[in-house]
């Protein structure tokens, strides 16, 4: 299998109520689908964002950080909303503010320092995966493994999913499917 998955920002905690509970919900099936497309030979790379730390010294960090680099046409950084290239959607979903519950008043203040130090347990973490969130670790890992096709997880499709320097707005601008 030539396709690689990207587990984006699933992570242990989170400020936001609804955003957590959504993790929580989603990782027990993410976590089948994942196994399932490991086994048959897809490349899985773990994304928790800011989290790094809790890696240091594990295989999977090791394998992203050791990849040989790769040159590519387009730098890494945070891919916000383009309006240039995508539909006009409402602000609640382009421009979230810090909350997702479904309420006048969000539940909580963003901002450092967040609440997560990790992945989800739910999602497994194999040996024969790697862990980043360095678009330019990521890009590494892809072009070393021959791999075109990327599918990223996640729960916040609106803004890390979509806008993270391994999102996909980032994977299309490097010539990834």
């Amino acid at each position: 299998m030539n396709t690689a998955v990207i587990i984006c920002d699933m992570w242990d905690a989170h400020h936001c109520v609804s955003a957590a509970s959504r993790v929580a919900e989603m990782a027990p099936r993410m976590n089948e689908v994942v196994a399932g497309v490991r086994k048959q030979g897809a490349l899985v790379i773990h994304a928790p964002s800011d989290c790094m730390d809790f890696y240091r010294g594990t295989p999977g960090r090791a394998r992203a950080s050791q990849a040989p680099h790769a040159t590519t046409p387009v730098g890494f950084d945070w891919n916000g909303w383009n309006w240039d290239r995508e539909s006009k959607l409402p602000l609640t979903i382009t421009d979230p503010g810090p909350c997702s519950c479904d309420s006048p008043e969000p539940c909580c203040v963003a901002g450092p320092p967040y609440p997560w130090t990790r992945q989800i347990q739910t999602i497994e973490i194999a040996p024969v995966d790697a862990v980043s969130d360095d678009g330019q670790e990521v890009f590494n890992l892809l072009e070393y493994s021959e791999i075109e096709d990327v599918i990223v997880m996640g729960v916040h499709t609106n803004i890390c999913v979509l806008g993270r320097p391994f999102g996909i707005r980032q994977l299309v601008y490097t010539g990834k499917k």
